[in-house]
């Protein structure tokens, strides 16, 4: 059953206010009556879990080189520009899992099994869902976790590319970035009993032409706009 409400979704928080994937963005999102907040997932070096976009250090911290190399120690030694640290994801889920509905997006196919084990181990929590632009990443979800519901991110090519995996897949959410979407995408997402997400929708003018198509869910750095 698809909702006739759309979900406002923080992205990484409300990153247009706050340093992205932080408390205080995430806290800022939740300050803004969102629906959701969408963060990112990476793993350490020591197969730590952390909340972070990219997959070097430079755009958002004090620190350098990729992050994959570098032990949980190693990045809390660092600061977030704007302020902050970078958070685990066990401190993320513990603070807002039962706060707020959560799109966890997995960066990498070697963070899916250990994120999927982290939110398995959640009570009373909020509904969430994973995420990503990774086929392997998704297939390693669907087979061990059959019963959480997963999303298909996607961008540079047409949506109907798509199409193969989505049948495959099976999703519960198809995610296409803001350029992608039209009006046939929105109608297939029906016939596969999928939700749509769409971002990052940021502009006025495209927050209502979004809207107008009949979207599920909006994903946006100022999730204040989207009301």
């Amino acid at each position: 059953m698809i909702s006739s409400k759309i979900q406002v979704v923080g992205h990484r928080g409300a990153a247009g206010y706050a340093p992205e994937n932080t408390f205080a963005s995430f806290d800022k999102a939740l300050s803004m009556g969102v629906d959701a907040i969408e963060f990112d997932v990476l793993l350490t070096k020591d197969q730590v879990p952390v909340v972070f976009h990219d997959r070097t250090l430079e755009r958002m911290t004090d620190g350098s080189g990729k992050l994959v190399e570098k032990t949980f120690a190693e990045l809390s030694a660092l600061t977030v520009k704007g302020g902050g640290k970078i958070p685990t994801l066990q401190d993320v889920l513990a603070r807002y899992a039962t706060k707020v509905h959560l799109f966890i997006e997995v960066k990498e196919p070697a963070a899916a099994i250990p994120t999927a084990k982290m939110c398995a181990a959640l009570s009373d929590a909020k509904p969430f869902c994973l995420i990503s632009f990774k086929e392997a990443a998704l297939r390693d979800i669907r087979t061990h976790f059959p019963e959480f519901s997963i999303g298909l991110n996607w961008e540079r090519t047409p949506w109907p590319e798509a199409k193969p995996l989505i049948e495959s897949l099976a999703p519960d959410y198809f995610n296409p970035a803001q350029e992608l979407l039209d009006e046939a995408c929105v109608r297939y997402t029906r016939t596969r009993n999928m939700k749509i997400g769409v971002w990052t929708v940021n502009e006025p003018n495209d927050i209502v032409l979004v809207k107008s198509l009949g979207v599920d869910a909006i994903i946006s750095d100022y999730p204040d706009r989207l009301r």
